[in-house]
């Protein structure tokens, strides 16, 4: 973001949403944390948030990697990721083919603040406007894995648990002035676009068409430790040319 590197540093949800659209409140939404890595940059936060409305049947590509039937809760708070977190993978469902590259979107911008203690202030804010569908039942798993389950002793006695509160947001805060600048993917050139779904039959007559874009660029990011990060094409370059101070 203006030249700044900014680490993603952990994905939280939160049921209902944190933000809202126009006056409406969604059953969850999904936050990347971001902390700053650049000179001038290093007290400062971004957060990407991503609304889910409930869309029957709908089961999403991102949240599918997350085994969302096998999610912590608070007395068991840890799981391994037995799969790699692909973000592109937000904008697609699980039938349909891996993306290569991010999905254009459209949204919301302000500054404001972490929305957990100690809630620091130099924080800014990108909320996709889309809020994106997925299955009630992925959304009520997710708000089960609030809950404190039930237990049961040695005796086979069983203990249910009825004090959980199954809300995890703070509730929306006023904007005190602040502006909302609001950027369209749409009127930038940057169409939406996707692979045509996986089907068993002959493929369904769409309005859509394929295209191919060559381009031609050299981008320079940070990355943590001596081992390179072994992405297809990238090797390691000595500070001063990545800061384009070489001669």
């Amino acid at each position: 973001m203006d030249g700044g590197v900014f680490h993603a540093q952990q994905i939280s949800f939160h049921t209902p949403s944190e933000h809202k659209i126009n006056g409406e409140q969604f059953p969850m939404e999904m936050q990347i944390t971001h902390v700053g890595k650049t000179i001038g940059d290093t007290s400062k936060h971004l957060i990407l948030s991503f609304l889910f409305k409930k869309s029957p049947g709908v089961y999403n590509k991102f949240l599918e990697s997350l085994d969302f039937f096998n999610l912590p809760n608070p007395l068991d708070k840890y799981r391994d990721l037995e799969k790699n977190l692909f973000l592109p993978n937000l904008f697609y469902q699980v039938n349909e083919d891996e993306p290569t590259s991010m999905q254009p979107f459209s949204f919301y911008t302000y500054s404001g603040s972490i929305t957990t203690p100690p809630c620091n202030e130099k924080t800014i804010h990108y909320v996709a406007s889309d809020p994106i569908g997925v299955s009630s039942t992925v959304i009520e798993l997710f708000k089960e894995a609030l809950r404190i389950p039930d237990l049961q002793d040695a005796n086979g006695d069983i203990t249910e648990s009825n004090e959980s509160i199954l809300m995890s947001n703070r509730k929306v805060q006023k904007l005190n002035g602040r502006p909302v600048f609001f950027y369209d993917h749409r009127k930038y050139s940057c169409p939406t676009f996707h692979r045509l779904r996986k089907t068993s039959g002959p493929a369904e007559a769409t309005h859509g068409h394929y295209e191919r874009k060559e381009s031609s660029a050299t981008n320079y990011f940070y990355v943590e430790g001596a081992e390179p990060s072994g992405l297809p094409g990238a090797f390691v370059v000595t500070e001063k040319e990545a800061l384009g101070n070489e001669e």
